[in-house]
């Protein structure tokens, strides 16, 4: 018998015109139902109808019913988002229509997902068939309830645990309040800007949309004292301003890139980062494991709060079970320890999975607590995607590290032509695509590549070459299927980058622009299996590697020096210097041997440095160089990067113009 609390499940496989009266019946005013069927739209009261594209408007809601029409697509990410919504005693249902006939329809999600020219009325879906065995193990009737329960006027008063939370937000700079959904996390960040505001603190509550924060305003309208608006700021008005808090309240915080985060940081004398921990807006739980890492790192002291116990719903609800189960089931049996010389690693591919649910299960955890782009619909589309492999290490039959790869290239030069020209964009073959359309490589198209898209160790396991051991693999196996060129795509991270190129990767392509959900530039490197490919890859790198440089003074903008000389030295192969010319070293040379000021020579100073970025190998004297042509470090600032005063720095600068003319060749 269920708790008056627990939501009601259904699964609906006749047809609407069947179930559709019984559920209007109800009378509810908070009833959504999620289909873009047109006829069912049409006999359902408007306002309850919504599109499935706009399905993600209910977040932040609170319904008594729901029913999600899966018929056309299955999303998982929408059904957990959707699944929250639905409080305590309510209906949360799942209409697919006649089973057996969803089993082969074709799958408007999935089509999403797959590459050019690839439909989901060409490809087995075998996900599909491990959803309807968790249907039939679930906790669904085929029935509705015959009565809800009311909704009792909701308290004011926060839990004893919400409490102890609100009142220590002051005590550190830093807070991390994580929660599952219906613990009551945005509630209480409303409770908490409304009595924070009453202590008189200047109070801000930040979000990637105003939608995100709908339970915390309502909240905090309800709790506060005086007629104050809700201070809502989006993230970008508040780094673009000189405005500072005395509390700063970020929800969803995981859904931000964490260098937002940490330009964030400075906004606020406390900042409570409050976040869902399961990872359903497609977040991961890399948000908590990359940022107490930088946290550390920094120095920041703070203090972490997880809400445990459900608001919404009762305890042990069974949609909430089932939901854990579906997609977060390997969380606990990730391998911990790491055992030496146990390494096995296997490939997986599409209808395997059908026999392999726990190791899914295993490598689908692995990838919500490392990746924090992981969404619960990339469970699916590493089952039915056919371009997609997933290479799973493995110690005694747990799971210590993982690579997806997908296969992508041989596209037919017509379409090749097209997206170098800007005239399409098919889906997939991301890294031949930006090669065409952003390098203007026009021989990209050809080639057949392997790119990997996540790659994940377990962090019991790093720093034992797991990681290099799953791409050796790949190579192994790549060389047998005849693939040209391996390749991968990453949001810039240094360790990162180092990790890929002692591999034996070349960077080839860095983005114009910071990815919105990461935060920095995407990062695109190759390394060449066959020699006709090699020939490319060379010339892309040394394109790639000239017009990066020649772009430095814009990219230093957002990108340290540092990192500029990481993302341009070669793989050993060193470009051969080009002369200087006659009116360069006689500029050069008067400010380096005579007393020309450096203010007249900053401009030919870079351009004597370009050629040294492909070329040389003394990084501290160019980095210097460069920072002073670019006017980075000037008589102003010197002592600030250790030079004792103006004299010493413009000793030491001419000195090192004199040593960069002298690698020169008359």
């Amino acid at each position: 018998m269920l708790n008056s609390l627990h939501r009601h499940c259904v699964w609906l496989q006749a047809n609407w015109t069947d179930w559709l009266p019984e559920l209007l019946a109800f009378q509810s005013t908070k009833l959504a139902i999620i289909t873009d069927d047109e006829e069912l739209a049409t006999n359902i009261p408007l306002g309850f109808v919504i599109s499935t594209s706009k399905a993600k408007q209910l977040l932040g809601q609170t319904l008594d019913i729901l029913v999600l029409d899966v018929r056309w697509g299955l999303s998982l990410s929408q059904l957990s988002l959707l699944a929250g919504c639905v409080r305590g005693g309510g209906i949360f249902a799942l209409y697919t229509g006649n089973i057996l006939s969803w089993l082969k329809a074709p799958d408007h999600q999935l089509d999403r997902y797959l590459p050019w020219p690839l439909t989901s009325a060409q490809v087995p879906q075998p996900y599909k068939q491990l959803f309807y065995r968790a249907l039939q193990q679930g906790p669904f009737t085929d029935y509705f309830p015959t009565t809800i329960p009311g909704v009792e006027s909701e308290s004011l008063e926060l839990t004893p645990a919400q409490q102890t939370v609100q009142n220590s937000l002051t005590c550190t700079p830093v807070t991390l309040l994580l929660a599952a959904r219906g613990r009551g996390k945005s509630t209480l960040l409303g409770a908490a800007a409304a009595y924070w505001q009453q202590q008189h603190y200047s109070v801000a509550v930040c979000a990637a949309s105003r939608q995100q924060t709908l339970a915390g305003a309502e909240q905090f309208e309800q709790s506060r004292q005086v007629n104050s608006p809700f201070p809502f700021f989006s993230p970008d008005s508040l780094l673009a301003s000189t405005q500072h808090f005395d509390l700063l309240l970020i929800d969803e915080a995981a859904s931000l890139p964490v260098p937002v985060l940490v330009g964030l940081l400075s906004h606020g004398k406390h900042v409570v980062f409050c976040s869902t921990n399961d990872g359903y807006e497609g977040s991961g739980k890399g948000f908590g494991i990359k940022f107490r890492q930088y946290l550390r790192q920094q120095g920041i002291s703070f203090i972490e709060h997880n809400l445990l116990t459900p608001t919404r719903w009762g305890e042990n609800d069974p949609l909430e079970l089932w939901l854990e189960a579906l997609l977060f089931s390997g969380t606990m049996r990730v391998a911990q320890k790491w055992v030496e010389n146990t390494l096995n690693i296997q490939a997986y591919h599409s209808q395997q999975w059908l026999e392999q649910t726990d190791l899914l299960d295993q490598t689908f955890s692995l990838l919500v607590n490392a990746h924090y782009q992981t969404t619960p619909d990339n469970k699916r589309w590493l089952v039915d995607d056919p371009s997609a492999t997933t290479f799973i290490a493995t110690q005694q039959g747990q799971v210590a590290g993982v690579c997806l790869t997908t296969s992508e290239g041989e596209l037919p030069r017509e379409l090749a032509l097209q997206i170098e020209q800007g005239s399409r964009r098919p889906r997939g073959h991301l890294f031949p695509q930006s090669m065409l359309a952003h390098g203007g490589y026009s021989d990209a198209y050809q080639y057949r590549y392997w790119r990997v898209s996540r790659i994940a160790v377990s962090q019991a396991h790093q720093r034992h070459g797991i990681g290099s051991a799953l791409i050796a693999e790949i190579q192994s196996r790549a060389v047998s299927a005849n693939v040209d060129m391996l390749c991968t795509s990453f949001a810039f991270d240094k360790d990162v980058l180092a990790f890929w190129q002692s591999l034996g990767f070349s960077v080839v392509r860095v983005g114009v622009s910071k990815d919105k959900s990461s935060g920095t530039y995407s990062i695109m490197m190759a390394r060449a299996i066959k020699p006709a490919a090699q020939q490319s890859l060379s010339k892309w790198v040394a394109e790639f590697r000239h017009h990066f440089v020649c772009g430095l003074p814009l990219r230093v903008q957002d990108l340290d020096l540092v990192s500029c000389w990481q993302l341009t030295q070669p793989l050993g192969e060193a470009t051969e210097s080009l002369p200087l010319s006659d009116t360069l070293r006689h500029h050069l040379g008067l400010f380096a041997h005579y007393s020309r000021p450096l203010e007249t020579v900053q401009t030919l100073l870079w351009q004597a440095l370009q050629p040294c970025w492909l070329s040389s190998n003394r990084t501290e004297t160019i980095l210097l160089l460069t920072r002073v042509a670019f006017g980075e470090i000037h008589t102003g600032n010197c002592q600030q990067f250790g030079f004792k005063g103006k004299k010493d720095f413009i000793e030491q600068a001419r000195q090192n113009v004199a040593w960069l003319l002298s690698t020169y060749e008359k």
